[in-house]
């Protein structure tokens, strides 16, 4: 009933364009067009009305006012009016004074809502019952109080199941000591006591442990507009009495009891996973009368709750219903408790501000690595460190100085960081073996071996980057006859059982396409009985490409490949017969190496 009496103009229509504007003194304020269905309450010349609200946003620069009302085109509306002294309509009491008309048969539930509505089905009766409340009141005359209910920043945003956080993006200050300036005292409380309400309510936001937030009071300034009537001055100011009237009276000491926002720019930065945009001024008004009609204590609890909006936290919930206590509980709950808590943060408000503003953790070095886990927190600045924040240069750690990813000096020098997989300890010695490969470092040739692959006994696999692997120059078709060596230097087998090298006269020819063969002849072309033997200077097999065949397919050869079986298979023939010299110019046959991977088989 106060909503209607004290509002000048009550219609319902639809939103036609929506648009934000600065005004010559610098404010922001957001227009929405509404085309005029039906006039409940005063009177009208034309069917179309605009409808201001404080705040908006312009390129980068935001002003948010926390519980003003949001309009979207093509939204069906209901309003209550009021007139500003400008001449302006805002709606009476924020977004109180805007209801959105559901076109569902179903009303929506109030926990879902972004602000109040109504069901259309519903709007005839409502409508009866606005008539009969509306008064008949001259049109050009101002009610001495303005309306609203018994809420402390009526309806806002969407209830959530805990914390949430202003804007969209999110906002928050980049610098987490933030200063306010105080305007003037509540005439009610008095000059000290008004000091020590800011003062407590600074206080219950700074002495969250888990939070980097602190807040302080900077020297005196004199009262000015604030971010509750859309503009930024630049200066954070905590203002009491409302001494612009950006504020709807209360009618008794009931209706909106302060105002709390910020203006935010474009830079970002990302907390917690989240980007969030920079507060760069932060304001609170509160209402005429707060101290007369509610004490300190309670004036704290509201000043706290406003800064809450300031430094970024929204409300947790907006039911009036809500059933989880914990949200319920919080001071940034929608609805002032008045249970005595005064200037206090409870369990979701903490959770919030520790969100939101994360305290840093302890790192003397700047490496990255919280000192709490680091094994060298004296590593110079600037050095890339392990995982247990000590770098090459660390007392214990070997110097990178031959720029090999994987060398007997047990450093990476793609990160500049010890290789010590094996122990994690931060140093360098006998126990380490980077690659997890079961032969530590000292005796391992092949101290990078990708995890999981089958080594032999110099800790080498088939496809290691520090084995040789033979360089095709030209491609030549292969026919079902033709066969060839191809790898450069094979050893072959002795009497006595030694090795000999023969020469790599086949490495340089070129790989060339070939036809499918069948299961069977590939099978056949194994050398199930052949000799191999290791040697230093043995040629690895070569990774084979993504999707290259198997060994039952013929193909363009890609050398001995990995199987599933951790052994090695020749992908298939390569020379045609022309291409090898007339003393080699026999059958070349698949090759399986069995156990010793990664090794050239002996002839």
């Amino acid at each position: 009933a106060d909503l209607v009496r004290t509002s000048h103009l009550i219609v319902v229509g639809h939103v036609r364009r929506i648009e934000t504007r600065e005004l010559r003194d610098g404010r922001l304020l957001t227009e929405a067009a509404l085309a005029v269905e039906q006039t409940l309450k005063g009177r009208l010349r034309t069917g179309k009305i605009v409808v201001t609200s404080p705040g908006g946003r312009i390129g980068e620069r935001s002003v948010q006012v926390y519980g003003a009302p949001s309009f979207a085109a093509g939204e069906r509306v209901l309003v209550f009016l009021k007139r500003t002294p400008e001449g302006r309509l805002r709606t009476n009491a924020l977004a109180l004074g805007k209801y959105h008309l559901d076109p569902a048969s179903v009303a929506v539930p109030l926990a879902r809502r972004t602000e109040p509505r109504l069901d259309s089905r519903h709007l005839g009766a409502f409508v009866t019952q606005l008539r009969a409340l509306a008064a008949p009141e001259p049109q050009d005359t101002m009610p001495s109080g303005r309306a609203a209910s018994l809420r402390d920043e009526v309806l806002q945003r969407a209830v959530t199941e805990r914390f949430t956080f202003l804007g969209s993006p999110p906002v928050r200050w980049f610098d987490t000591a933030v200063t306010f300036r105080v305007a003037n005292a509540e005439p009610a409380l008095g000059a000290a006591t008004t000091l020590a309400v800011v003062g407590n309510a600074f206080a219950a936001w700074t002495n969250v442990a888990s939070a980097s937030i602190v807040l302080g009071a900077g020297s005196a300034t004199v009262p000015a507009r604030s971010v509750a009537g859309g503009i930024c001055d630049g200066v954070n100011t905590i203002q009491f009495d409302d001494p612009f009237g950006e504020v709807n009276d209360m009618v008794g000491c009931s209706g909106v009891l302060a105002i709390g926002g910020f203006c935010s720019s474009g830079e970002q930065m990302t907390v917690n996973g989240i980007t969030v945009h920079r507060i760069v001024e932060g304001d609170v008004t509160l209402n005429n009368r707060v101290g007369s009609c509610f004490g300190a204590t309670n004036t704290a609890e509201v000043l706290t709750h406003e800064l809450g909006h300031a430094i970024g936290l929204a409300h947790p919930s907006q039911n009036f219903n809500e059933p989880n206590p914990v949200l319920k509980d919080a001071t940034m709950f929608f609805v002032a408790h008045f249970d005595g808590r005064g200037a206090s943060v409870h369990a979701d408000d903490v959770a919030g501000v520790s969100a939101l503003y994360p305290v840093a953790v302890a790192d003397a070095d700047g490496d990255g690595i919280p000192d709490a886990a680091d094994r060298c927190p004296g590593t110079p600045a600037g050095a890339a460190v392990g995982r247990d924040g000590c770098a090459c240069a660390d007392p214990g750690h070997a110097s990178c100085d031959d720029g090999n990813a994987c060398t007997s000096d047990r450093c990476d020098p793609a990160t500049a960081a010890c290789l010590h997989a094996a122990r994690h300890d931060g140093i360098c010695d006998a126990a380490d073996d980077s690659d997890g490969d079961g032969l530590v470092d000292l005796v391992d040739r092949c101290p990078n071996t990708p995890g999981g692959h089958a080594v032999d006994s110099a800790g080498c696999a088939c496809g290691d980057s520090t084995r040789p692997s033979p360089t095709p120059t030209a491609t030549a078709s292969v026919t079902r006859s033709t066969r060839a060596r191809a790898s450069p230097t094979p050893i072959r087998p002795t009497r006595t059982g030694t090795a000999s090298a023969t020469p790599a006269s086949a490495a340089t020819r070129a790989p060339a396409a070939a036809s499918p063969r069948s299961g069977k002849r590939a099978a056949a072309a194994r050398w199930s009985g052949a000799r191999w033997r290791r040697r230093s200077t043995a040629v690895a097999c070569p990774r084979r490409p993504s999707g290259a065949p198997t060994a039952t397919r013929r193909a363009t050869w890609t050398g001995y490949v990995a199987s599933a079986r951790s052994v090695c298979s020749c992908a298939s023939t390569t020379r045609t017969r022309a291409s090898l010299p007339a003393r080699r110019r026999r059958p070349t046959r698949c090759r399986s190496c069995h156990r010793a991977r990664g090794v050239e088989p002996t002839a």
